[in-house]
């Protein structure tokens, strides 16, 4: 796959997986530092996080910043 996005940055909603989930951990576990969320509410939530991002990652269609070709 050839790059063809020459800026330093993609725009493409996929791109966002990581950064929203990293975001969600770090929010569950504040929340359950806090009092706000259970320990058996964030046992239950992580995992649910990680196969959704799976399931979004798998049907998400391919980048627009990259093409297909030699």
């Amino acid at each position: 796959m050839n790059h063809v996005n020459t800026s330093s940055s993609c725009r493409c909603p996929h791109h966002l997986v990581q950064p929203i989930l990293i975001i969600l951990f770090g929010g569950a576990f504040l929340a359950g530092n806090t009092g706000y969320l259970t320990a058996d509410i964030i046992r239950i939530v992580w995992p649910s996080l990680i196969i959704l991002t799976g399931v979004a990652k798998l049907f998400g269609g391919s980048c627009k910043c990259y093409e297909r070709g030699a």
